[in-house]
């Protein structure tokens, strides 16, 4: 895993964003991350709190979608960044 790189962000950092393709998946370590609709719009929407030691990002990297909805630190936060091409070993010694 010689890309997979340790993140750390502030408070309300977006991670990624709606509509966008991200090749990362990211494993929460610490902190908290909200999961939003239309950030930064009128119509903007919290729709999920997520935690460590979950995963943002899933479908975007391995479906190659657009992300579905934002990511934005609501505490500072410690987050794995795992490009698309190290999930195989990652998974590996991380079941």
């Amino acid at each position: 895993m010689s890309s997979a790189a340790m993140m750390n962000y502030d408070e309300r950092q977006v991670v990624f964003c709606e509509g966008q393709v991200d090749p990362h998946l990211y494993k929460i370590m610490s902190g908290k991350i909200g999961l939003y609709l239309g950030y930064g719009t009128a119509e903007e929407q919290l729709v999920g709190v997520t935690t460590a030691p979950n995963y943002i990002g899933a479908m975007s990297v391995l479906a190659s979608h657009p992300s579905v909805y934002t990511a934005v630190t609501l505490t500072k936060a410690m987050l794995l960044k795992l490009p698309e091409a190290d999930l195989g070993t990652f998974a590996k010694s991380d079941p």
